[in-house]
């Protein structure tokens, strides 16, 4: 099997097909010898910021020297971004060759005699996309001896096929709604799924201060008898500084506090999130994992997330953000409205059909001067530009365009903007995927 072929065989177990539930993983994982037990982990789930917070938490445990293996979804340019060890993405021949072991063992499973009873007898044995991906990160982090796994969760949280790992800390960062049709049409709903990663007699840390999500979240912990750390109430962060560069900020824990921590992920909210990784740091001090200031500083600073604010051009300014639900589209309102100082605003928008667009276009409008509705082509699971418009126009807005083509709509962005302008793209994460190959690989437009 070459590099190529292993993509192929991944990709032909359909990217947007979601199916949710843990038998099928657990089945799977045995036929493998089990390695999500070889290795501690630390599992994340949230509706935002859990992405940021795998990353911050992976770089400063990496800064004190472990060896950390780090899982997220999904990747943007290669798929060997989701599964990492201390920052460099699985080599191919990995893959490769671990794909093979994952088809192989498939095969066996499917050939068996013996058929799951979970299995109905007209149906094969068909993993999701993101089941075989999570197989082979833990394939991967067993293999290479990894000190220590950080997880994010893909949707949800109690069926997720993550959520077979027994963690160390489960962390659950920001709920709101988003996958209403998987996960719920209520706060509460969400939250009860997303507080499925808690474990009986386990330790739990949340960025959640109040309402709904931390009900739920308390109900669970007291259920299974599992100790709860909260924002606002056992750790609270305070924002000093901010520019383009990044920001600083207090951080106070239990019985430890730090001044003027430095990081580079820009928004408010990115403080939120560090102050969650520095939270589950605490918590795992005691269990082996301690870190030197010095180390934790070096890890927050150096801590990096593509999509997230991230400035592609500062000529014209371009900003690519992967704000894909209402409270993502919030956050990043106002945190345009916060850094970055502008004459117009361009919006390059293309979002997925699950999403409750009306309510991001709420917040997408309420700053835009010009919005250019796009679809990207790397999903199914898209809505049409055109469709984008139909809704907006619904909204009474009418400052828009629409082009299909993610990489001629940026284009047209930058034709749009004089001195003084900035472009944003934003809506999901297989938008920012195709406007950063774009930029990847043409000339300046």
């Amino acid at each position: 099997m070459t590099y190529q072929q292993a993509l192929e065989y991944l990709f032909s177990f359909k990217p947007s097909v979601i199916h949710l539930g843990l038998e099928k993983m657990r089945y799977i994982l045995r036929e493998l010898g089990d390695p999500q037990e070889r290795f501690p982990s630390v599992l994340i789930a949230g509706t935002n910021g859990k992405g940021s917070t795998t990353m911050v938490l992976s770089a400063i445990l990496q800064a004190e020297g472990f060896k950390v293996g780090r899982y997220t979804s999904p990747h943007l340019l290669d798929f060997r971004e989701r599964i990492c060890i201390n920052g460099d993405l699985i080599p191919e021949e990995a893959l490769v060759r671990l794909t093979e072991e994952f088809s192989q063992a498939l095969e066996r499973m499917r050939k068996s005699a013996q058929r799951p009873d979970f299995l109905p007898p007209e149906f094969e044995l068909e993993p999701t996309f993101f089941e075989v991906g999570t197989a082979l990160a833990f394939l991967y982090f067993a293999e290479q001896e990894v000190d220590i796994a950080v997880l994010e969760v893909g949707l949800g949280g109690r069926l997720d096929a993550t959520n077979v790992v027994n963690p160390l800390v489960s962390v659950i960062t920001h709920i709101s709604l988003d996958h209403q049709n998987y996960l719920g049409s209520t706060v509460r709903e969400i939250a009860r799924e997303k507080a499925g990663i808690i474990k009986e007699n386990g330790v739990c840390i949340t960025a959640c201060e109040a309402g709904e999500a931390l009900e739920e979240i308390e109900a669970v912990c007291v259920q299974k008898n599992a100790r709860l750390f909260k924002l606002g109430t056992h750790f609270t962060a305070s924002p000093l500084q901010s520019d383009l560069t990044g920001q600083t900020f207090s951080y106070r824990g239990p019985g430890r506090s730090y001044e003027q921590l430095e990081i580079s992920l820009l928004g408010k909210h990115q403080i939120l999130n560090a102050a969650l990784a520095i939270g589950t740091v605490q918590l795992l001090e005691p269990l082996g994992f301690q870190v030197e200031e010095s180390n934790l500083r070096k890890g927050l600073k150096g801590a990096q997330n593509p999509g997230r604010l991230e400035i592609l051009s500062r000529s014209p300014m371009v900003v690519l953000d992967a704000a894909h639900n209402p409270g993502g589209a919030e956050v990043l309102s106002k945190a345009l409205t916060e850094l970055f100082t502008y004459n117009q605003l361009v919006l390059v928008v293309g979002i997925l059909k699950d999403k409750d667009i009306k309510s991001m276009f709420k917040a997408l409008f309420s700053v835009a001067s010009w919005v250019i509705f796009t679809q990207p082509k790397n999903t199914e699971r898209a809505t049409p530009a055109e469709e984008l418009a139909r809704l907006a126009r619904e909204m009474s807005f009418h400052r828009y365009d629409v082009v299909p083509e993610v990489s001629k709509a940026i284009q047209l962005a930058h034709n749009l903007v004089t001195h003084g302008d900035l472009i944003c793209i934003t809506g999901s994460l297989y938008t920012l995927a195709e406007a950063k190959q774009f930029y990847a690989t043409a000339q300046k437009p």
